[in-house]
């Protein structure tokens, strides 16, 4: 994976598992 698709999905994901943690709780 290109550096720059890696970070936008790292950005993506970190949001997605933030919000998760967030419902989860």
């Amino acid at each position: 994976m290109a550096k720059q698709t890696s970070i936008e999905q790292d950005g993506t994901i970190t949001e997605a598992l933030s919000n998760a943690m967030f419902r989860v709780e």
